[in-house]
């Protein structure tokens, strides 16, 4: 079987200025709109809505946004904003709806909000770097580890600032990784894997063999650009959210995944690599089959 992740992508990490400030001020402030709105594009087929692709995440989101969608002559179609940080990086289809005869303009907007001010004194913690610099901010119980992943946050002019760090009884120690997913091109951490034959399966006589095994010629008659090394965990977490890994360590291979979370991975990858332009809009991350692993492998 393959490996559960097998996608072409790099991440290069480098250590954040980080200093923590003891006593902020907290303002819980809801805005009514996002510092930059997000966009996207509709895609209709058979009187339906089957994608809308993010063309910018925007920033500043709070709160998930509704999307509006105007036109189209169509009507019942439900979607839902996937939010990383403060950006838009994926809409859901719930409903496609119908009727629809050509694409409807998409909207994001705020839903109606109640105001809500509250002060009081809290830790905090603010980080400095290149502005528009996204970086996933860790914490271990002690500061040999293992470091644990708790969220992402993107750098302004001012840098950023995170409040609330309420620790309880345990000391705390935080630090800061930057995350640049980088694809590379044949040369880099891509590897381009030319059409050929293999013969797959295993002989009767082979210990341990399966019944499905029988040997079969496969032809790929196609090539294809498989990842040099396995997903590591710092970019499954920048994408993600989360690290599932035993064996916790930011330039390990990430492990713990299902094939689920493994295509839910390539498809938000994909999304975030289409909207920032480092790959064409018909162009996609995915599982390799059994048949291209086993090639690439040879």
């Amino acid at each position: 079987m393959p490996p559960a992740l097998r996608i072409a992508v790099v991440a290069f990490r480098r250590l954040s200025t980080l200093n923590t400030r003891l006593s902020t001020v907290l303002l819980t402030l809801l805005p009514l709109s996002a510092a930059a709105p997000a966009t996207g594009i509709a895609t209709v087929a058979a009187g339906r809505i089957t994608e809308i692709t993010v063309t910018s995440g925007g920033s500043g989101y709070a709160t998930r946004p509704w999307v509006r969608l105007t036109g189209g002559g169509g009507k019942g179609a439900e979607v839902e904003v996937v939010l990383e940080a403060d950006q838009v990086v994926d809409v859901r289809i719930l409903q496609g709806g119908s009727g629809y005869t050509n694409a409807p303009t998409v909207t994001f907007t705020w839903p109606p909000v109640t105001l809500d001010v509250a002060a009081r004194w809290v830790p905090g913690l603010t980080f400095q770097g290149l502005p528009g610099t996204r970086i996933a901010v860790q914490w271990p119980t002690n500061s040999l580890g293992p470091w644990n992943y708790w969220t992402q946050l993107t750098l302004g002019t001012n840098g950023a600032t995170l409040a609330g760090l309420d620790a309880g009884n345990e000391t705390r120690f935080y630090r800061s990784a930057s995350s640049v997913v980088q694809l590379g091109t044949g040369t880099g951490m891509l590897v381009w894997i030319p059409p050929g034959r293999l013969r797959m399966g295993s002989p009767k006589t082979e210990p341990g063999r399966n019944d499905d095994e029988t040997p079969h010629e496969v032809t790929l008659s196609k090539g294809f650009w498989m990842g040099r090394c396995e997903v590591t965990q710092a970019e499954y977490a920048f994408v993600m959210g989360t690290n599932p890994s035993h064996f916790n360590r930011p330039d390990l291979p990430v492990e713990r995944v299902s094939w689920t979370e493994a295509t839910e991975y390539c498809r938000r990858l994909t999304l975030l690599d289409r909207a920032a332009g480092r790959i064409a809009a018909h162009e996609v991350y995915r599982l390799p089959t059994e048949a291209q692993w086993e090639y690439a492998a040879r």
